[in-house]
């Protein structure tokens, strides 16, 4: 099993893994524990970063690629992040399906990896500059599950 994505620095470093996952209703104990069960089962490459993309929350962890139950560093709400993504959804990530979720999740990071050309500001600019890992992804490269 890979990762939904994997985002690389300008150096080709592995800088963050994450999974989109479309279950509803789930909150921070729900996503440490899927996150410890990834690390624990040898699913997810060591990166200092790890994201979890739920249709109501995104959760953040930093330097956490312990197989001890941690809760993230940073959360925040999925519509509020995605909504400039989800313009025929008028915003709404409980009416997405998962492929859905997952593209305007890319659209999103693929933004992020892109700063540099970009003064404008992102949602999620706060926690990302905070995290360090706005400044670490930028100009590097995002990467989509299975491919190499």
């Amino acid at each position: 099993m890979q990762p939904d994505f994997m985002v690389y620095d300008q150096n080709n470093n592995l800088v963050l893994v994450g999974e989109v996952k479309a279950t509803k209703n789930q909150d921070q104990d729900w996503a440490a524990k899927l996150r410890r069960n990834l690390v624990a089962h040898g699913f997810l490459p060591a990166a200092p970063f790890f994201l979890l993309v739920s249709p109501e929350f995104v959760y953040l962890w930093k330097d956490a690629f312990t197989i001890e139950q941690v809760n993230p560093h940073f959360v925040s709400d999925t519509t509020s992040l995605l909504k400039p993504y989800l313009s025929r959804y008028d915003g709404d990530t409980a009416r997405l399906s998962a492929s859905g979720l997952e593209l305007a999740v890319h659209a999103w990071l693929n933004d992020i990896v892109s700063r540099a050309a970009r003064d404008d500001a992102l949602p999620g600019d706060d926690w990302l500059a905070q995290s360090g890992l706005a400044a670490r992804v930028r100009q590097g490269s995002l990467r989509y599950g299975d491919t190499s």
